[in-house]
């Protein structure tokens, strides 16, 4: 059995999916970007990202966010 409202909430969720890039605010030299994802995808990235993020140096003195933003443009780039 399934709920076919659930169906139907589903299909309007994913409407909204979107990725965007950039806003005013923006600090000089960074870029923003914010989206939605289907929960499944979003976990994949986030596992990812966690990985590399923590398989660098023990003393990198960057924050994990800042190690997380690396991971992503290397993903980007073909070096992970």
């Amino acid at each position: 059995q399934h709920d076919p409202q659930a169906r139907e909430w589903f299909r309007a969720a994913e409407c909204g999916m979107d990725v965007q890039f950039g806003k005013p605010e923006d600090d000089t030299g960074t870029r923003s970007m914010w989206g939605r994802l289907y929960s499944t995808h979003a976990e994949l990235i986030e596992r990812r990202l966690a990985a590399i993020a923590r398989a660098v140096c023990p003393d990198d003195p960057r924050t994990v966010g800042q190690r997380r933003a690396e991971a992503m443009a290397a993903v980007f780039a073909g070096a992970d």
